[in-house]
């Protein structure tokens, strides 16, 4: 194998796995925990979310200010609502894949 196709034989898999989360986050109906935060967050405002308002270990701030931007901006349905989830994963596997390109064992970074 070749050098540059083996440091990015990582992305492969990665890609698949995004595509499998975004064919799921298209679907999926909403979970009941997920219907919690659109109920009692997304739809209060910006400062009663960041000031915890309503105590719950529900509320993921960054995530639900998040949702509440981006129901703002575009049509509200589950894939909206999970654009931050989406894009949470994106950088994930991203900073995943920046982490581990310089591994030299490929089955180690392929594992990893």
């Amino acid at each position: 194998m070749t050098t540059n196709f083996k440091k990015y034989f990582f992305l492969i898999p990665a890609l698949f796995l995004l595509a499998y989360t975004s064919y799921r986050a298209y679907k999926l109906s909403f979970t009941i925990d997920e219907s919690f935060s659109f109920i009692f967050y997304v739809l209060d405002t910006y400062g009663n979310i960041i000031h915890f308002k309503l105590l719950d270990p529900n509320n993921h701030v960054l995530n639900t200010v998040c949702m509440k931007f981006f129901s703002s901006w575009l049509p509200l349905s589950e894939l909206t609502l999970r654009i931050p989830s989406l894009l949470a994963h994106m950088a994930f596997l991203l900073f995943s894949w920046l982490l581990l390109k310089d591994f030299k064992n490929s089955w180690m970074r392929l594992a990893a």
